[in-house]
């Protein structure tokens, strides 16, 4: 609301004279209104409360009427008439209306008195408007009273055990020395000050949730839904959530091209989201990039929950080769901890997908009663596989079943664990579940991407050949991706395949904007260095980022490009350990522990690749950088004083070509 400024005077009255013909009487007119005074008024008011005035008229001629008028710049936002019979003093009071997103200003209230002769006078005062900023507001809910505590400017909100229809009056604190409130009510269609009618929340379900209003938008929630806040530059939040109740993620564009958890979410076909554990107060956190929200159980606002003798609280699970939505840190109890879904009383769920959020062999997985070490389930008091793709070793680790067990890639699998006789008595079932989700059109050579999550597709299995082109739809900025340098080439504006002629899994992350390629065999499984595929772990290499280092988890080692028949390479930049962003850092610059091996984990590796020893030799650049521990990790000789220098790119060779005739292992590295 900016300076306000009153209306011009009214034109003055025509002066005439008529006589009525029927009773001989005379009706007088005058241009000249009552002699007026502004006894009193206030200075200021808030939006939402009344201008209180005394005006008093004297007159020649009766009185008619004395009219006030506020003004919002040139705009008459509120209105009142007082009848005026004889000479005297009157009071009154004229509502300032509330409305969104005004700010603070100044109006003008236009004071009009006439007489009945037509004469007017007009008088005008200055009036400073503010909206009210309460320290706290009172919400009344089927007569019971809650104080709602102020968040922030004009933000206020109380959580509590409410009805699912919450029908309540909202009234300010005192607004002045004499104890005035501002009251706010519906409308209809929205918040009102001073209406009588109650503001209809409604959460859908009863239970203890948030109830909040903004003075500034009057905007208030929920009213058939719970409203998450979280956004791009608030990506956390701790929110009381209900069993079956909507969330409406305003803050997220496209909700539905998320990769919801779905142990807590159901995306509806209408792409609204609903709440699928139990009521309760839940962190979250949401990663934008990965377009993935993170949910754990809270005991408060600082607290994570655990799990309680009786079954209550939550279970958590850690450990190596899984993660959400994709692989996470090995063994770790902050980031790589993962909260259990509760989706009845004492009845908890983990899915995890192969091939994005658990690695089909090679993955050791714990539940444990809090997030961290302590209370762990070690036993169970049943165990019902229903796949037979898992054991539970005497630990009480799951893990795969054989040596020769694996998870079939895009296939979900999903862990219950029942406390409902206790932790002690614990029983878990793992079964295979089919995850709804909504595919985008991505296709590789025509053939169609499966969606293992938001931000990763897969082609199980395609025919590549060497310097063959590969075409790619349904990703509009193709050209700003990564392509791997020994994969991939770019001929003219066509992509053209570098490695040898064969058969692949292809995988595509949307998130950074890259493309892994696995090799398989000829029937599709997983190739072995028989097959032409070598794989490497370690740290210090990583893929497509610093950040995404490979390390030593068994399933998730990354195929080098078979460039030659036998003749390996890996190609990257070297960056520092904490590089996320040059893509195509794929080498750390002060520090390599890594090794190769002629499968996706344990067994052949580098000095007896073919399954025998046989003899590791450096070229001149290789063995200026490199070591050999003694278990044949490829290690950087003198990290301190002899690093990779950052910033140069480095082509690391394994040509296996002749091993099989001279028993020989060549590593060379180059920099280009």
């Amino acid at each position: 609301m900016n300076r306000l400024i009153t209306i011009s005077a009214l034109a003055a009255a025509v002066l005439s004279f008529a006589a009525c013909q029927d009773d001989g009487m005379k009706v007088k007119f005058t241009d000249v209104g009552p002699e007026m005074n502004i006894v009193s008024c206030d200075q200021s008011a808030f939006m939402g409360d009344s201008v209180r005035f005394s005006v008093s008229l004297t007159d020649d001629f009766p009185l008619s009427t004395l009219k006030a008028k506020l003004m919002f710049d040139e705009t008459d936002v509120s209105d009142v008439t007082i009848r005026t019979k004889e000479n005297g003093t009157y009071e009154g009071a004229i509502s300032v209306p509330l409305y969104a997103d005004i700010p603070d200003g100044t109006a003008t209230l236009v004071f009009t008195g006439q007489n009945t002769g037509l004469g007017k006078t007009e008088k005008s005062v200055d009036v400073n408007i503010s909206r009210p900023n309460s320290d706290y507001l009172t919400l009344t809910v089927n007569g019971t009273s809650y104080r709602m505590d102020k968040t922030a400017d004009y933000q206020y909100a109380v959580t509590a055990s409410f009805p699912a229809i919450a029908p309540g009056i909202i009234t300010t604190s005192a607004i002045d020395d004499a104890g005035h409130v501002i009251s706010l009510g519906w409308d209809g269609s929205a918040i009102k000050a001073g209406s009588p009618k109650d503001i209809p929340f409604n959460a859908v379900k009863a239970g203890t949730y948030k109830i909040s209003v903004n003075l500034l938008t009057l905007v208030a929630e929920p009213f058939g839904k719970i409203t998450s806040s979280l956004n791009e530059s608030s990506t956390t939040e701790t929110i009381n959530l209900l069993q079956g109740s909507e969330i409406d993620f305003s803050g997220i564009s496209n909700i539905e091209n998320w990769d919801l958890d779905y142990d807590f979410f159901t995306l509806n076909d209408d792409n609204t989201v609903t709440f699928k554990a139990v009521d309760g107060l839940y962190k979250l956190t949401a990663d934008f990039s990965a377009k993935f929200i993170k949910v754990e159980a809270m005991s408060d606002s600082d607290t994570p929950a655990s799990l309680q003798d009786n079954g209550t609280g939550a279970i958590w699970v850690i450990g190596s080769g899984f993660g959400k939505p994709s692989i996470g840190p090995s063994w770790d109890t902050n980031d790589g901890a993962y909260c259990l879904s509760q989706i009845s009383s004492k009845v908890y769920q983990l899915t995890l997908t192969a091939g994005s959020s658990i690695t089909r062999t090679g993955y050791s997985i714990k539940f444990f009663y809090q997030k961290g070490w302590g209370g762990e389930f070690d036993s169970y008091s049943s165990v019902n596989d229903l796949t037979g793709l898992f054991q539970v070793t005497s630990s009480g680790n799951v893990e795969q079943a054989g040596e020769d067990v694996s998870l079939e890639v895009g296939k979900s699998y999903q862990f219950t664990i029942d406390v409902t006789n206790g932790p002690s008595a614990a029983t878990l079932k793992i079964e295979q579940v089919a995850i709804p989700v909504k595919t985008l059109d991505i296709k590789v050579n025509g053939l169609q991407a499966s969606r293992l999550s938001a931000t990763h597709y897969q082609i199980p299995s395609v025919d590549l050949t060497k310097d063959g082109t590969i075409t790619v739809t349904g990703i509009s900025d193709l050209s700003t991706w990564y392509l791997d340098p020994d994969y991939l080439y770019l001929d003219g504006s066509s992509i053209k395949f570098n490695a040898v002629s064969g058969k692949f899994a292809i995988d595509l992350y949307l998130d950074l904007g890259y493309v892994e390629f696995r090799r398989l065999t000829s029937s599709g499984t997983e190739a072995k260095i028989n097959d032409g595929a070598l794989w490497l772990m370690g740290w210090g290499v990583a893929d497509p980022v610093m950040t995404k280092q490979i390390g030593f988890t068994e399933g998730a080692a990354f195929c080098m490009a078979e460039v030659e028949p036998m003749v390996f390479r890996f190609t990257g930049t070297a960056v520092a350990e904490t590089d996320g962003t040059t893509l195509g850092g794929r080498i750390r610059y002060d520090y390599i522990s890594a090794k190769y091996f002629g499968q996706d984990g344990w067994g052949n590796e580098c000095g007896k690749i073919l399954g025998s020893a046989t003899t590791v030799s450096l070229t001149n650049l290789a063995a200026e950088y490199f070591s050999m521990s003694d278990s044949y990790n490829i290690e950087l000789k003198d990290a301190e004083t002899k690093p990779l220098e950052k910033g140069a790119v480095y082509v690391l060779t394994v040509d296996l070509s002749k091993t099989a005739s001279t028993g020989v292992e060549v590593i060379d590295l180059v920099k280009k």
